[in-house]
């Protein structure tokens, strides 16, 4: 039976279990909120599903809970940051917001992240430039997920891409996709409620078509659209990987395996200015003129309504922010249980 919570309650028992678990509240304001905020988007599969792995890591010593940023800018707008093995949000926060700090200057700038692990949902920092008035890019790499084309073993991660544009009333544009058929995240919360998941998502061990979500995860994931999707992943997997002297390939450690080691896993955040092409007023008009003339045209046989992206993440940010965030059973009772462990109190139901 799904439970509900007061969002911003829920967001304060999560700082509260990475705070005990030995973070810094600063960082664990951080952690929680790109928690939360998945959750609030409708993005479950990234969001406090994902706690439980983390704080186990951290126990484990397998991710450093008080790291030490560094950022060297080896040319005046691109730079590179160790992450010390952090939690992957912490480096993120942190790159971003050096990134679009650089490009409220120069107009644009990008930051490459090594030795770092998951950080969440990408759309999170691409949303920290689009509040400053700044295009947001974000690509990351993972652990092994998807075959090279043509192949039945997993090599690339699900590589996730997201751009975010700043819009004018109509709000932004955000995309935020992995470029697998479907995220990681969804086959692993598929597995832990014992559900199937759809044909075409991913091959067994044996490279068969399999719905039963651990063969999914035994074997690999499928790439979005054949073979012109792996060779997006491959090209993330390239810069964010293999440039920035991360991990690429098998050389980035699955979470969930604590034999693995450290995660190793490569980011690169980018901000940019567009009123270096032209004034931010004129794009904001522009925005909404692009977003009335989709919203305008003939819909197709089957469809109600053409949604762009980023539009339904808004509409269910606004719904349980109304009504609480949602928890399925599963969940909710690994939070009690995280909390009963590390003596946190869980927030009381709606």
């Amino acid at each position: 039976m799904e439970k509900r919570i007061e969002y911003n309650k829920l967001n304060t028992y999560v700082k509260n279990l990475l705070m005990t678990s030995g973070i810094e509240e600063r960082d664990a304001l951080i952690v929680s909120d790109v928690l939360i905020r998945a959750e609030l988007q409708g993005v479950s599969s990234h969001g406090l599903s994902r706690l439980e792995i983390y704080l186990h890591r951290m126990s484990k010593g397998l991710i450093n809970k008080k790291p030490n940023f560094r950022i060297d800018f080896k040319f005046p707008t691109l730079g590179i940051m160790d992450a010390d093995n952090s939690l992957g949000h912490l480096a993120a926060y942190e790159a971003m917001a050096a990134a679009v700090e650089k490009a409220k200057i120069f107009g644009i700038s990008m930051v490459g992240v090594k030795n770092s692990n998951h950080f969440g949902t990408a759309s999170y920092y691409t949303e920290m430039a689009v509040k400053e008035n700044l295009v947001g890019f974000v690509i990351s790499n993972g652990p092994p997920a998807t075959p090279p084309w043509g192949g039945k073993e997993m090599y690339f991660g699900t590589n996730p891409l997201a751009v975010g544009i700043p819009g004018g009333e109509r709000g932004p544009i955000m995309v935020d996709m992995a470029t697998s058929v479907v995220a990681r995240g969804k086959i692993i919360k598929a597995a832990k409620e014992g559900k199937e998941i759809e044909q075409g998502w991913a091959l067994d061990e044996e490279g068969n078509p399999t719905t039963n979500p651990d063969k999914a995860l035994k074997g690999c994931l499928l790439p979005m659209g054949g073979h012109k999707g792996s060779a997006i992943t491959m090209l993330i997997e390239l810069m964010a990987g293999l440039l920035t002297g991360a991990g690429y390939g098998k050389q980035v450690a699955w979470q969930y395996d604590e034999n693995s080691g450290k995660g190793n896993v490569g980011h690169i955040f980018c901000a940019i200015n567009p009123e270096g092409f032209m004034e931010i007023d004129k794009t904001r008009n522009k925005m909404d003129e692009f977003y009335d003339e989709i919203k305008e045209m003939p819909k197709a046989q089957g469809f109600d309504s053409i949604r762009l992206p980023g539009e339904g993440r808004r509409k269910n940010m606004d719904d349980n922010i109304k009504k609480g965030l949602k928890l399925d059973d599963i969940l909710y009772k690994s939070l009690v249980e995280l909390g009963n462990k590390l003596n946190v109190k869980m927030p009381e139901t709606l």
